[in-house]
C-alpha cells in the first residue's frame, strides 16, 4: 500500500522550489500580454516567447471550486493537453491526497488554485505554472517545454533570495520544514542542530544557511561558499 501524505505536507515540500519558477517566470515575461492555444497545445507571451503547456484545471471565483482539466469534458481539450492533470490525479490516488483526485475541490485558505498549481508544478517537475485570468474564473497551466529557458543563479542563491519572499507567502509557520523541503529538491546534502539547517550543494559544497527560532520560525539566511 501507498505511503499516505497530505496535500499540506505537500505544498510544505514543493512551494520552494515551485514559489523560485514563478519568480524567474516573472521577470521573464514582464508586461507582456498573454495568449494560449488548444489546437497548437502552446502559451505565448507577446510575440517572441512561446511553450508547450500542459493544462492543469480552473478556478471558479464564485463557488469558490477547482475543477480539475481531465473532469472538464465539456471544453473537448485535447488528450495531449492533459498528461500532467493525469499524472497528478494518479499520484493522488496512490498516496491517498483526494485534493489531487477528486474531480472538483472546494478551495480554502490552504487549498488555492494557486497552491494546487505549486504541488503539481512540483511533482510533475514543471519549469512553471501560469494563471489565465477571465472574469469569473482561471485557467492554470504548467509550463512543459526543454526550450524554457534556465534559471542562471547559483541553487543556494536561489534558495537565500527566494525563501524570505516565500514565507511571507504562505500561511505556514513551520519555516523548518519547508527549507528542508526546498534543499531536497536540490539534492542537497543536509546539517542540522536546534537552531540551523544548513544545506550543502553537492557538485561544489557551496552551501545555504538558515537559523530559525524555537517554534520554527527562520531567524536569518546567507550563503557561503
Amino acid at each position: 500500500m501507498a505511503v499516505s501524505t497530505t496535500f499540506e505536507a505537500l505544498l510544505v515540500h514543493h512551494a520552494g522550489v515551485a514559489f523560485e519558477k514563478q519568480i524567474f517566470l516573472g521577470g521573464l515575461i514582464g508586461e507582456r500580454n498573454w495568449a494560449y492555444s488548444l489546437s497548437s497545445g502552446k502559451i505565448t507571451f507577446g510575440n517572441d516567447l512561446s511553450y508547450n503547456m500542459q493544462l492543469l484545471g480552473t478556478e471558479v471565483s464564485a463557488s469558490q471550486m477547482w475543477q480539475w482539466a481531465w473532469a472538464n469534458t465539456g471544453s473537448r481539450i485535447p488528450p495531449q493537453l492533459l498528461g500532467a492533470a493525469n499524472t497528478i490525479k494518479a499520484y493522488g490516488e496512490r498516496n491517498s491526497v483526494p485534493a489531487l483526485f477528486t474531480a472538483d475541490v472546494t478551495l480554502s485558505v490552504g487549498t488555492s488554485g494557486h497552491y494546487i498549481a505549486m504541488v503539481a508544478s512540483g511533482l510533475y517537475k514543471a519549469r512553471a505554472y501560469y494563471r489565465i485570468p477571465f472574469k469569473e474564473s482561471a485557467l492554470y497551466v504548467l509550463i512543459d517545454d526543454p526550450a524554457y529557458p534556465a534559471d542562471p543563479r547559483h541553487p543556494a542563491q536561489r534558495i537565500a533570495e527566494t525563501f524570505p519572499q516565500l514565507i511571507q507567502s504562505v500561511p505556514f509557520t513551520d519555516h523548518r520544514a519547508m527549507f528542508t523541503g526546498y534543499l531536497e529538491a536540490y539534492n542537497m546534502l543536509t546539517r542540522t542542530d536546534e537552531t540551523t539547517i544548513r544545506g550543502i550543494y553537492p557538485e561544489d559544497r557551496r552551501q545555504v544557511i538558515a537559523q530559525f527560532d524555537a517554534a520554527g520560525r527562520m531567524l536569518a539566511i546567507n550563503t557561503s561558499l
